[in-house]
């Protein structure tokens, strides 16, 4: 999936808040492509630090599931665990 976002004129220039420009590049395309409710993996955790990508975020109507539910990154982590174990045996 090519977004442009690493050829976008002001995330080239790698200003502080690159992270905008990058995801809104981002869900701007997958925009383009279908109308449907674009989801992101931010968590609880990502809530209390500087994220200009969320600012994009809401732009676009994601949703951020893991923050609805009130899940922070450990729990994610331990959520993943048996499914990415899987993964790597199939490997």
């Amino acid at each position: 999936f090519r977004c442009g976002r690493v050829w976008h004129e002001t995330y080239l220039a790698n200003p502080v808040d690159r992270c905008f420009y990058c995801k809104h590049s981002l869900h701007e395309s997958i925009r383009r492509l279908t109308p449907v409710t674009i989801l992101a993996g931010t968590n609880r955790n990502d809530l209390g630090e500087y994220r200009p990508g969320l600012d994009a975020t809401r732009l676009f109507g994601v949703h951020h599931p893991y923050v609805e539910a009130g899940l922070a990154k450990e729990t994610v982590r331990q959520l993943a665990a048996p499914v990415a174990g899987r993964e790597q045996r199939r490997n």
